[in-house]
């Protein structure tokens, strides 16, 4: 009790701490919701040629048109791309060890799809697999989600790898979201870049990686290439429907690509003459970007991020009070201060990146090594976060928080 109180202490307080007028708030307000959530997009594959094309053109066009967060990392643990949903959905933190969907999923969680709900919003999760891979049938209806449309929904049509290919599984999914009433929440998972990306490349359409041809780093090039020529067309059917700008549409990468093992050709291929940890870590970021309707407040947003901070940014977009919900992260439109942190402890906040377990910390700017006894203060709070997020989780507390801030926060 003594934790569950200093908890919902330290719940108050941050709300209490919102600001009066935050930007942008409400600017997606009743528009549908899409949120697409890409197999193994990896940051550094952004605005990137390779022989002289462009890896991800139709990313590259849409982050134009968007607010871009380029120092988003891959906060997920030993869960894998289920970390990253729950990251996503619930603004909780990976479990140190296991799965939270494997573990937890009987929790009644105060997520991102039961608020939708709670604003009239249908909520459907999209993904062209087997149902109770990481305990997804069980978990979804936890979350909120109303349906979950799995690979026995989808017709078999173009396999690449582990099942429908990226573009059919758009198209089809299109098609069951134009008979929705809206609004919607529509959370979808892509399939086709997942690891180990030795797909038959019968449905990719040309693109040269060079001397990468026939390898490891050469097939993610070119299913990650295929993927966002996927997402491509699905921008393309969502405009010719009149549906673009009617939604807030967001995009993010689930987790790292290139493992620590292949650092070497990553090294070679971003001309990164010394891949030290510093350079290894500042490479674990992910691609987030949210495209509000008509392209409005486009801009590239430097703050340091990760997962957890999707939730409260996406629910002042949409215009839904938060001030009841307990999250762990931070809305990225109304904060100064930034932080990433990993399950190990690591983070990465806008002036340093501290591996905490190795006794190192760096300056973020220059890389220079930076006396780590100076960040005791943010050491603490990191494991507090951490501690937090486990307490919430092992002991089923969301919901019990959620009322008292409901009792307990000043309303502005």
């Amino acid at each position: 009790t003594d934790v569950l109180n200093e908890l919902q202490n330290k719940f108050v307080q941050r709300k209490n701490q919102h600001p009066e007028n935050p930007a942008l708030f409400g600017v997606g307000k009743d528009k549908n919701l899409i949120v697409i959530q890409v197999e193994a997009l990896q940051g550094f594959v952004i605005n990137k040629k390779v022989n002289g094309s462009e890896i991800t053109p139709n990313l590259n066009k849409l982050i134009k048109e968007s607010i871009y967060f380029d120092n988003y990392y891959c906060e997920t643990g030993l869960g894998g791309t289920s970390d990253a949903e729950l990251l996503a959905n619930t603004s909780l933190f990976p479990i140190k060890d296991g799965s939270a969907y494997m573990r937890y999923s009987g929790n009644d969680f105060v997520s991102l799809p039961k608020t939708m709900k709670a604003n009239n919003y249908d909520t459907m999760v999209m993904h062209a697999f087997k149902p109770g891979f990481w305990n997804r049938s069980v978990m979804y209806p936890q979350l909120g989600f109303n349906e979950f449309i799995n690979k026995a929904d989808y017709e078999h049509d173009e396999i690449i790898g582990m099942g429908v290919s990226d573009k059919s599984f758009f198209r089809q999914s299109l098609e069951r979201m134009k008979e929705k009433e809206k609004p919607f929440y529509s959370f979808m998972i892509t399939l086709s870049s997942h690891f180990p990306y030795d797909n038959d490349k019968k449905f990719y359409s040309e693109f040269d990686v060079g001397e990468y041809k026939n390898t490891f780093f050469g097939n993610y090039l070119e299913a990650i290439h295929y993927t966002d020529e996927a997402i491509g067309y699905f921008i393309n059917e969502l405009e010719k429907n009149d549906m673009l700008d009617d939604t807030v549409l967001a995009i993010y990468g689930d987790h790292y690509a290139i493992s620590k093992d292949k650092k070497d050709v990553l090294a070679k291929f971003l001309e990164i003459d010394n891949m030290n940890d510093f350079n290894w870590v500042k490479l674990q970021k992910v691609p987030m970007l949210i495209r509000l309707p008509e392209g409005k407040g486009a801009k590239v947003n430097h703050i340091a991020s990760g997962g957890v901070d999707f939730m409260p940014t996406i629910l002042n977009i949409m215009g839904i009070e938060s001030k009841d919900i307990p999250m762990l992260g931070n809305d990225l439109l109304n904060s100064k201060e930034g932080i990433a942190i990993m399950r190990n402890g690591y983070f990465i906040d806008n002036e340093y990146l501290s591996l905490t377990a190795d006794g190192v910390a760096f300056d973020i700017d220059t890389g220079k090594e930076y006396p780590i006894d100076n960040l005791k203060h943010k050491i603490e709070e990191v494991k507090k976060r951490l501690y937090y997020s486990d307490i919430i989780i092992e002991n089923d507390i969301m919901a019990r928080i959620k009322d008292y801030l409901k009792e307990n926060v000043i309303n502005n």
